[in-house]
């Protein structure tokens, strides 16, 4: 939080290793200045939590790149190494395209090792709302049905020929880990 409210003209920040467990978050809302991230251009942290990214988010209206271990909804008090990834609903996509609605058109790439969605039809509007991405992973779909796991593929296959975006994705359903 002291270096993100004390450092608003930052270009590229990496905070993947901010200490051990590499956790990332504010505990309180961020006190931006006018301008602030609007130079960011790429953005790394290891886990971090929905509120945290949420305030990042609506910040980062230039930015290019963000890399993420993962999104998880609250840090636990006890000091676990690992917190299952946050589930994105379809109206938790929508809020974030309400409260940026500059990032559709700058984010290039954006790379979260365990990217969950709810649904089929909340990955799908997620990706389609981007007009400038070429890489999106890894998509973990793991809670998608047998037909929602194909419609995925289906998916991930058609924007690349149509779009030159190129999605990863995840199926550990048959115990194995299937990257696509």
């Amino acid at each position: 939080l002291f270096i993100c409210e004390n450092c608003p003209n930052v270009q590229e920040m990496d905070l993947s290793s901010v200490n051990f467990i590499r956790k990332f978050f504010f505990g309180r809302q961020l006190v931006p200045v006018e301008g602030h991230f609007e130079k960011l251009r790429k953005f790394s942290a290891g886990k971090i939590d929905w509120n945290t990214f949420l305030q990042l988010w609506k910040l980062l209206v230039s930015i290019k790149e963000i890399e993420l271990a993962v999104i998880v909804p609250m840090f636990t008090l006890n000091q676990q190494l690992f917190e299952d990834a946050k589930v994105l609903t379809i109206f938790e996509i929508q809020d974030l395209f309400r409260v940026n609605k500059r990032i559709r058109n700058t984010l290039e790439k954006l790379q979260i090792n365990s990217f969950k969605f709810a649904t089929f039809e909340a990955a799908m509007y997620f990706l389609q709302e981007f007009r400038c991405l070429e890489k999106v992973g890894t998509i973990d779909m793991e809670n998608f049905s047998p037909e929602s796991r194909e419609k995925m593929r289906d998916l991930a296959d058609r924007i690349e020929r149509e779009r030159s975006l190129t999605v990863t994705l995840t199926d550990i359903s048959d115990g194995f880990l299937n990257g696509i």
